[in-house]
């Protein structure tokens, strides 16, 4: 009987941390892959506004206007392009 009780509080006490355990592990899984992610969509974005800075200088060539909309959204993907390398620059020091 007092074996039965025992077993009954010892589960008891592990289950909560065999789940914050497993809730870690979870986070540290997700990172990785949400990690793994904004890799791809910075070096997406990286080749998108070289394709579009090149077509800008075509048309610059040309004599054409570029819209303000265009511009802009160089600006901003420069900014942004920026920023996420700084993070994952800081985050592949942080594994060394």
């Amino acid at each position: 009987m007092a074996e039965a009780v025992i077993s009954v509080a010892t589960e008891e006490a592990v289950r909560p941390l065999l789940d914050s355990i497993a809730t870690q592990l979870g986070y540290i899984w997700n990172y990785k892959t949400n990690f793994e992610n904004l890799e791809g969509q910075h070096q997406k974005l990286k080749d998108t506004l070289v394709q579009v800075q090149h077509s800008v200088e075509e048309a610059e060539s040309k004599g054409e206007e570029i819209e303000q909309k265009v511009v802009k959204w160089l600006n901003s993907a420069e900014k942004i392009i920026a920023e996420v390398t700084e993070i994952i620059d800081d985050n592949n020091g942080a594994n060394i």
